[in-house]
């Protein structure tokens, strides 16, 4: 008969697994902490003579690694997902999440190796393997991603989610056109994922492709007539390209409006309609809607306010210097690269 702390224990790592996956960091760090001291109560200190499964303990182990990778300790957790992987080889999810943290902590040999193996064996339909390519790209090593990506597409050329990566790949290495021609083919395969022409239109305009990108977002208004990302990004284009062929004040203020009306009280929505009054030539409007941008901003508690609050706000005092003198914004031509 088990011992009443050794039933308890497959419960206690439900519960962190659940935790996890609703985002509960801290929550999950204390069940963990609660299953690591039962186990360690238990002859032997791990709960293999208790009759603890492997798979509980591996998947405890797992717990760990994911919860270390939380907190930027990539070492712990490449030793804790070393050591679930030692008890059940099988665990793809947790050897991809190896990969992420060995890349993290240096080791891109070892990283790719083990990646290549989990992706293999996921495949691209499995959306961990979509999200462990969005991890190694979040990680600063969008080259590796490509490589990886471009691997599972040779069997695989048309998963939207998988091209998708892959264009995000390309973008975070600057190579912005086969971006462009990623996200694209993706619209064309998946035609409800907003994401996708959202993308392309960013891409376009890092190619400095402002008609490109403006033509991109009114499609996807098209398809997409209740988006309000797509509202905004074409409102923003209209209104501060640098163009004048390609801005169109009055369609900017009419998509700005439909945005603000979201929240009027948004400092992000705010800062659009000014720069579209501006493009309108509505310069007083303009001066208002920046200056109650500022304060909006400036009055947001430090856990609702944008990690980049200062550079925001610098941002929009510049912006509202060029209104003061009847000018519209433009937004800078990109950086060669």
């Amino acid at each position: 008969m088990p011992s009443p702390v050794a039933e308890d224990i497959p419960a206690l790592i439900a519960e962190t697994e659940a935790a996890l996956v609703a985002g509960h960091r801290t929550e999950a760090s204390e069940l963990h902490s609660r299953v690591a001291r039962a186990l360690a109560a238990l002859p032997g200190a791990d709960g293999a003579a208790a009759g603890i499964s492997s798979a509980l303990r591996a998947q405890h182990e797992g717990q760990r690694g994911v919860l270390a990778l939380a907190a930027d300790d990539a070492p712990t957790a490449v030793e804790a997902f070393e050591a679930a992987l030692k008890l059940e080889p099988a665990l793809h999810i947790t050897r991809a999440n190896l990969g992420i943290a060995q890349l993290r902590a240096g080791d891109t040999e070892a990283a790719l190796a083990a990646l290549r193996a989990a992706l293999g064996a996921l495949g691209p339909l499995d959306p961990a393997a979509i999200g462990a390519l969005d991890a190694v790209i979040d990680a600063g090593h969008g080259a590796e991603a490509q490589g990886l990506a471009e691997a599972l597409l040779v069997e695989h050329p048309d998963v939207p989610g998988l091209i998708f990566v892959q264009g995000r790949a390309f973008a975070a290495t600057q190579r912005f056109d086969a971006a462009a021609r990623a996200f694209a083919r993706v619209a064309e395969l998946q035609p409800a994922l907003e994401g996708a022409p959202i993308n392309e239109a960013r891409a376009r305009l890092a190619l400095g492709d402002e008609a490109g990108a403006a033509a991109v977002l009114r499609a996807a208004l098209e398809r997409f007539p209740d988006s309000r990302l797509v509202k905004q990004r074409l409102a923003w284009l209209l209104a501060t390209a640098r163009s004048d062929e390609v801005a169109d004040g009055a369609r900017a203020v009419e998509l700005a409006k439909a945005v603000l009306a979201v929240n009027p009280k948004h400092p992000e929505f705010l800062t659009l309609a000014a720069a579209a009054f501006a493009a309108s030539g509505d310069f007083q409007a303009a001066r208002t809607h920046e200056g109650i941008a500022i304060e909006q901003l400036k009055a947001m508690s430090a856990d609702a306010a944008p990690l980049r609050r200062p550079e925001l706000l610098e941002a929009m005092e510049a912006r509202l210097a060029l209104y003061r003198t009847d000018q519209r914004w433009r937004e800078a031509p990109p950086t060669p690269h």
